[in-house]
């Protein structure tokens, strides 16, 4: 399933190589990304609080039109997701307070297919709204502690043999769902989306029956678009 999605994804890229007025560009930007867990219960206890881990997001664009107000966006993008907790806890004189904080970090290579619906403006300003799906590619899956995180249990994995072993928890494929928003002018133009996933990122060994884990990713990016 994998492969036929990343060769759509190819295929949709060079396909606007082939038509009229296709528009490339560069992007780099922001994400900030979340798990979204079956049961969040742990993370109603005083101490420990779930944040997003922000990241990078950048790559190539590229923009074709069917008709002046429909057409096709395919991008091959570089994307930072996973999400961060923080635990703080008061202790007592003789232990002391403890802050610490775990980041689980996914890095994905991204292949989007989007369709992409130009709302007309006047002022020579461009306003799209896309909806598609959003192939991923897993590069790594890493876990970094910072802060008094003492404890094996907050640490990194140690040694390769444990670092590939974590990595090995999480699958080499994502799927997710997405909704944007471009405004541009000339050859620059400011790009918003939401991205959803769609399927259980860790091995379901990992998991208790039924449970699953998913990506939720809000980017906002810079697009450098050539010949415009």
């Amino acid at each position: 399933m994998r492969f036929s999605l990343l060769a759509f994804t190819l295929v949709a890229f060079a396909a606007t190589a082939q038509a009229q007025s296709p528009s490339f560009g560069l992007k780099a930007g922001l994400n900030t990304a979340t798990l979204f867990f079956d049961d969040d219960g742990a993370f109603d206890e005083d101490g420990i609080e779930k944040q997003a881990r922000l990241g990078f997001v950048g790559g190539v664009t590229a923009d074709v039109p069917f008709t002046p107000s429909l057409g096709l966006r395919t991008e091959v993008l570089y994307a930072q997701k996973g999400f961060k907790t923080s635990f703080n806890f008061e202790g007592t004189d003789e232990a002391g307070d403890f802050d610490a904080s775990q980041t689980i970090q996914l890095d994905y290579l991204e292949g989007p297919v989007l369709l992409n619906v130009m709302i007309p403006m006047q002022n020579g300003l461009e306003v799209g709204v896309q909806a598609g799906a959003v192939p991923a590619f897993k590069l790594r899956a890493a876990l970094n502690c910072g802060g008094e995180a003492d404890d094996d249990q907050f640490c990194e994995p140690e040694g390769d043999a444990a670092r590939e072993e974590f990595d090995s928890q999480f699958k080499s494929f994502d799927l997710g769902g997405a909704l944007g928003l471009t405004v541009g002018a000339g050859p620059f133009a400011v790009d918003a989306r939401y991205t959803l996933g769609l399927l259980n990122v860790v091995d379901e060994e990992e998991l208790e029956e039924d449970d699953s884990v998913k990506n939720g990713v809000f980017s906002i990016a810079a697009i450098y678009r050539f010949g415009r």
